[in-house]
C-alpha cells in the first residue's frame, strides 16, 4: 500500500457518522478523487454500492482503516541477518566480524548481492 498523506489521515479522525461519495470524501480529506477510485479503494478502503453501482463510504469506518493503514509492518531481522542499505533487504551475513566501538558492538559483513558492507548493532554480552 501507498503512504497515505499525514494530513489525510489526521483530517479522517474527523469524519462524521454518515456516509459519503468519493468526490465528498476526497473534499473533506483535501486529496485528489482520483486518489479514492485508483489508489484507496483497491488497497481494500471498505465501501458499499446501492442498487445503481454508485459507491458509498462509511465515516467511522474510513477513519478506522486510515488508522489501521498507518501502522507500520515491521518484520525482524534473524539472528543472522542485516539490512543491506543498497539493496534494501535483509541478507544474511557471511563470517560477520565482532568490531567494538566504544561501548558498542557491531556484527559487520558484507552483502551477498551487492557486495557492499553491512552492519548490525548487537548486545554486548
Amino acid at each position: 500500500m501507498r503512504k497515505i498523506p499525514r494530513e489525510a489521515r489526521l483530517r479522517s479522525l474527523h469524519l462524521l457518522d454518515m456516509l459519503y461519495t468519493p468526490g465528498e470524501l476526497a473534499a473533506e480529506l483535501e486529496i485528489n478523487p482520483r486518489d479514492i477510485y485508483q489508489r484507496l479503494i483497491p488497497d481494500g478502503l471498505p465501501h458499499s454500492r446501492d442498487a445503481e453501482g454508485h459507491i458509498w463510504l462509511h465515516g467511522p469506518m474510513v477513519a478506522h482503516w486510515f488508522k489501521q493503514a498507518a501502522k507500520p509492518v515491521r518484520n525482524p531481522l534473524g539472528a543472522h541477518e542485516a539490512y543491506c542499505l543498497k539493496c534494501r533487504l535483509a541478507v544474511e551475513m557471511i563470517e560477520p566480524r565482532r568490531i567494538r566501538r566504544g561501548r558498542f558492538v557491531l556484527l559487520q559483513s558484507t552483502c551477498p548481492t551487492c557486495g557492499r558492507t553491512v552492519n548490525r548493532g548487537v548486545k554486548t554480552k
